[in-house]
């Protein structure tokens, strides 16, 4: 029963109310869904228990026990004839400790109970046969390397509570295809994603103003990213030995593209940059041997070492007007004669300003004396 005054005085357009599952209907059937203060069910009974299955139907062995803020641990056992292990605690568990469940091999799932906010650095990092994990409806952050390399899991609902998800949360899930990111989230790490091989797409929410490096880095199968439209910068190394990625677009938010950001993405065929963007990094398009054809924002001011080094199919390369550095290297691309015309660019200029100083010290020689 929820009385009308049950929540008088509280904001109704953004608290968050988790009521049992058991009292989902009759919240929705009081006045204060209608106000649109949504409700999640969920069961409160397994509120202080974790749940969870092994490849070897033994308990697993836990590698930090030593802080449940207040909760204490009773036991650690494992049914066999149910196939499911319970680690069960004296009261709600809020909190568990960072690599709790560090290298498990023989984990393959587990439910974490309702109340807990945070997945603490390393908790699950390495556990090499986790398949599937259910995440607390509470949850609001996901930190360092907490699922990093579980090569087996291969889907994960991330709740719609979670605003943070810290360096290398799922870096090195190879098995990892898909993931929907919640609209609420706030921030995303470096190298959060990388060398997740099988992850095929992913969205990036609106209130992300800005990514860090290599965040998508050796993701091979990754054919789709959403960018959100106030990215200013593509940092370094974002989508760096993403072979599948055929196509991006460089929203007019974009600024500036960082140092390789799309090296060795061999599937990339055609880049179209806006006039925003005003700095292109080195290395940024190395190695993209299927890059036939580029449009540089007029606005750039100079191409850096390597920049399209092994693009070896582009034909054309029109330098914009403002460009007043062109590294050495930065067309490099076998030994395609096309890269003559550019070494003359650097001659030419050198010439101009030989010639500059000449008439400078001419100058000063005949009429200053």
């Amino acid at each position: 029963v929820f009385e009308n005054s049950t929540f008088e005085g509280l904001d109704k357009t953004s608290i968050r109310v988790i009521v049992p599952a058991s009292a989902l209907q009759a919240y929705k059937d009081s006045q204060w869904w209608s106000f649109n203060l949504a409700a999640e069910g969920t069961d409160m009974e397994g509120a202080n228990t974790i749940t969870y299955t092994t490849s070897d139907g033994q308990p697993v062995d836990l590698y930090d026990t030593s802080d449940f803020d207040g909760a204490q641990l009773l036991s650690n056992t494992y049914d066999s004839e149910t196939g499911v292990g319970t680690i069960l605690f004296d009261g709600d568990l809020r909190k568990i400790p960072a690599r709790m469940f560090y290298m498990c091999f023989t984990l393959t799932s587990v439910e974490l109970p309702p109340f807990i906010t945070t997945i603490d650095d390393d908790t699950f990092a390495e556990c090499k046969e986790l398949e599937t994990v259910k995440l607390p409806v509470a949850l609001e952050n996901i930190r360092y390397d907490a699922f990093a390399n579980c090569e087996s899991l291969n889907e994960i609902e991330i709740p719609s509570s979670v605003t943070s998800i810290s360096q290398g949360a799922f870096a090195g899930c190879k098995s990892l295809k898909s993931i929907v990111l919640p609209d609420g989230l706030e921030s995303l790490g470096g190298y959060v994603f990388s060398g997740c091989e099988s992850l095929v797409s992913v969205n990036i929410p609106e209130l992300i103003t800005s990514l860090s490096g290599a965040l998508f880095s050796g993701c091979k199968s990754l054919k789709n990213v959403e960018l959100p439209s106030t990215l200013k910068r593509i940092p370094d190394n974002l989508f760096s030995g993403c072979e599948s990625l055929i196509s991006i677009d460089i929203l007019d938010s974009v600024t500036e593209i960082g140092d390789g950001a799309f090296s060795g993405c061999l599937a990339l065929s055609n880049m179209v940059l806006s006039d925003n963007v005003t700095k292109i990094g080195s290395s940024c398009f190395k190695d993209c041997s299927n890059l036939r054809s580029i449009t540089l924002s007029k606005n750039i001011e100079g191409i850096y070492a390597y920049t399209f080094s092994g693009c070896s199919l582009i034909k054309t390369i029109t330098i914009p007007n403002k460009v007043t550095t062109i590294a050495h290297h930065a067309l490099l691309a076998g030994n395609r004669s096309k890269t003559i015309s550019f070494m003359w660019v650097t001659v030419l200029l050198g010439i101009t300003f030989l010639c500059v100083q000449g008439y400078e010290y001419y100058h000063l020689y005949t009429d200053l004396n």
